[in-house]
């Protein structure tokens, strides 16, 4: 450290000005020392809040379901978390050696004017679909696609279901 002092300063004046910086940095150290957990703690609070509101996977937005209600008949269901919902025109279900036909669809869609599709149909809280299937395949392919109203899209979601381990209901 360089201090720069006048001429007409003698050097028990040098040595106060030392001291009292001295001083001054220990004292400084000192606040530091009690604020700065206070700090950590702020920061720390403000990454948990920030943590909160980010986007739950998709696979805690949209809890699927799938059981089988006799041989030949199963029913898919979704159950959205609040302020996500599922576009009705996404749905895709398909598999090589089975058809379906639907049976029934159990929860209303609602028009709403999207930032991605425009005019849409979708689906909130949950919707059921109860299928007829036909044939002897093993593997069914099940596509939806689905947002959350804060504008977080979630690319299609594809789930594999095995007939055979289907439980029943």
């Amino acid at each position: 450290m360089i201090l720069f002092f006048s001429k007409s300063e003698q050097p028990n004046e040098m040595n106060k000005r030392i001291c009292k910086l001295k001083i001054f940095k220990k004292f400084t150290n000192l606040i530091l020392i009690l604020v700065m957990p206070v700090l950590l703690s702020s920061a720390q609070s403000f990454f948990k809040d920030l943590n909160q509101t980010e986007v739950l996977p998709a696979d805690e937005s949209f809890i699927f379901n799938a059981y089988k209600l006799s041989e030949n008949r199963i029913i898919l269901t979704w159950v959205m978390k609040e302020n996500c919902f599922l576009y009705k025109d996404k749905f895709k279900i398909s598999a090589n050696n089975y058809k379906f036909s639907e049976v029934n669809t159990i929860g209303k869609p609602k028009k709403i004017n999207d930032i991605y599709f425009g005019d849409v149909e979708v689906y909130f809280n949950s919707v059921s679909k109860e299928l007829n299937v036909e044939g002897d395949g093993n593997k069914i392919e099940v596509s939806y696609q689905g947002c959350n109203e804060k504008g977080f899209c979630y690319p299609v979601i594809t789930k594999e279901l095995y007939m055979k381990n289907l439980d029943k209901t």
